[in-house]
């Protein structure tokens, strides 16, 4: 069995040596990389409204009858349906009241902000 021989690339004297103007090059390459169009989309959710926001605007178009039928105390508990205290109900299919985001309850604007608070809530190539 024959013996092998440890190398190493620095030691035998192989190694890549990068000079300070080839590594401004590149370091300044990718800087410029960054600025592309594509790349701006990871900056765009910083300047969308975040959801909270959104929802304390949605609030505020909503009229009296409208608060009534979908905006809960804090500690509303739901004993019909057995949802009980309503704020800790997780479910895929939240559907505790009777409107319809696209049905005649809301408002054109008030169905542009929540769709606008859903997208919030994800990465844009998520939603």
């Amino acid at each position: 069995m024959s013996q092998r021989k440890p190398s190493c690339p620095v030691c035998d004297g192989d190694s890549l040596e990068l000079d300070r103007r080839y590594f401004l090059t590149v370091a300044g390459a990718a800087a410029g990389a960054a600025l592309l169009p594509g790349s701006l989309s990871a900056a765009e959710p910083a300047n969308r409204p975040a959801p909270e926001t959104l929802v304390k605007k949605l609030y505020e178009t909503l009229t009296d009858e409208q608060k009534k039928l979908v905006a809960f105390e804090w500690d509303h508990v739901d004993s019909g349906r057995n949802f009980g205290l309503l704020r800790t109900r997780i479910s895929n299919n939240w559907h505790i009241t009777q409107p319809q985001i696209r049905g005649d309850f809301y408002t054109k604007d008030q169905q542009e902000i929540v769709r606008r608070i859903y997208e919030g809530l994800f990465q844009p190539e998520w939603v």
